[in-house]
Order: C-alpha cells, then structure tokens, then sequence
C-alpha cells in the first residue's frame, strides 16, 4: 500500500501499465491510512539524468487505485533508448519513486 505507481511489465519492451495507489501512510499510530484522493497528481517517466521524458498522467487523484497505460516512448512519440528510468508519482506535497527498465 501507500502512494505508489508500479509499472508493469518490467522490463518493458514496448507497452505496459502503471498500477497507480493513492493511500498514504497517516503515521505510526494511526489506524488506517490517509487517502490521497482529490489531490492534484502527476506521473512522469524520468531518465537517469533527471530530465522529464514524458508527462504520463496529470489530473486528480479521484480514486484509491486505478491503472495508467503507457508506452516506451518519449514525449514526441519516439522510441526510448534501452535503459533504466524512474517512474516519479507526485501527489500533493507527497512522492513515490519506482524503478523500470526498458528493453529493445
């Protein structure tokens, strides 16, 4: 659980899913977590120099999980060099980064 955006397949070669989760962690003693939902959200692909490649998803987080097709491509519809990119999932103050590969 948590705030998270899990792509899948990873590695990819071409196409995939991003399983996006919008449950944030309320604290130690809390019972249950604090929803992201209605925050303001954005998902973006991320090269290992830090540069944004692509804008994957923008808008309000309106449910607790919900998937985010994507390809590997950059945001001029060309194909993404092989290597490791991070999949960074904001939401309000709060952020997730993951890991995916991309194969060729």
């Amino acid at each position: 659980n948590g705030l998270s955006a899990r792509p899948s397949p990873n590695p990819l070669r071409d196409r995939g899913t991003l399983r996006v989760t919008a449950a944030i962690p309320a604290g130690d003693r809390a019972a249950s977590q604090a929803l992201a939902t209605g925050l303001p959200g954005e998902v973006s692909l991320v090269d290992m120099g830090g540069r944004v490649v692509r804008t994957l998803w923008r808008g309000t987080l309106d449910r607790l999980v919900f998937d985010v097709p994507f390809t590997a491509r950059d945001a001029r519809g060309e194909p993404l060099p092989p290597g490791l990119y991070f999949v960074v999932l904001r939401a309000g103050e709060h952020r997730s980064i993951s890991r995916v590969a991309v194969l060729r």
